[in-house]
């Protein structure tokens, strides 16, 4: 036969045919499947179609990928192949069904087999929860971290604790927060001084309670006399019966010489009085 110039795009016309016949075929087979994956169209196929793996080598595509091209998905399993928008769109439906946007709910409550682990969410989208709650439009605004001060993490945790009718706890914080529990950490070390800053009354139930600053501080005079020195970082840790950790957490920081400069001013303050 004689090569016209339009064969080429005949052959081409068959071969878009051909793949349109394929994907119809997936997305008979898994259209009412709730989980969209080789395995469960391997097992509902038949025997007329053909298998995951060869549509794979047709396609010369991963199977997920096949499946979304076929206008089919569920975020569990096609996650990196859809589009941004279907990602905000289908969260959206599931937040309605869940009737909650915090963190903790959808995790617990969601269709585990459609939608992801939060986490997988944020990586995915590279944003965090409040954010991605922005785009899903379940949130107004999300506050920037060039915005933080102490006074306005109190302010957000007085308004989280106000509309609970009672002090927030962690997981409570870290769901509702347009920030992060990391962030509180930074700017109040413990819960039980957040609560304090906000009016709270902390108690406790049972257990050691927490080491005060005054007990570190006084750690940390003992060992600077009984060397005459600042301690290194690795000399501190072998010495103090307090943690590295408790230390920083209570003197706010995460720099021993920070630490050490506080300790010299209070104890030349002390000698010159």
């Amino acid at each position: 036969m004689k090569y016209t110039n339009n064969e080429p795009i005949m052959i081409r016309k068959d071969i878009v045919y051909c793949e349109n016949e394929l994907l119809k075929h997936v997305k008979e087979v898994l259209e009412k499947e709730d989980v969209k994956t080789a395995e469960v169209y391997d097992a509902k196929k038949g025997d007329l179609h053909y298998t995951s793996e060869t549509l794979r080598k047709k396609f010369n595509l991963a199977f997920p990928q096949i499946v979304v091209k076929s206008g089919l998905y569920d975020l569990n399993n096609h996650l990196k192949y859809i589009s941004k928008e279907i990602i905000y769109e289908q969260l959206n439906q599931e937040f309605e069904r869940i009737g909650s946007t915090r963190k903790g709910i959808y995790n617990s409550k969601r269709n585990k087999k459609r939608y992801p682990y939060s986490d997988t969410l944020k990586i995915r989208l590279n944003q965090s929860w409040p954010e991605i709650l922005l785009c899903c439009k379940q949130l107004i605004e999300v506050k920037k971290y060039d915005e933080i001060s102490k006074e306005v993490l109190r302010n957000e945790y007085k308004m989280i604790s106000k509309k609970l009718g009672r002090a927030a706890t962690i997981p409570e914080l870290t769901d509702q927060t347009a920030f992060s529990f990391d962030i509180y950490r930074q700017y109040f070390s413990t819960m039980k001084k957040l609560r304090e800053e906000c009016g709270f009354r902390h108690e406790y139930k049972g257990g050691k309670k927490p080491i005060e600053l005054s007990t570190c501080e006084k750690e940390l005079v003992r060992v600077y006399q009984k060397y005459n020195r600042r301690l290194t970082y690795n000399e501190l840790k072998e010495e103090s019966q307090i943690s590295i950790s408790t230390l920083f957490r209570r003197f706010e920081t995460t720099k021993i010489n920070d630490i050490w400069n506080q300790i010299e001013r209070n104890m030349f303050d002390i000698t010159n009085i």
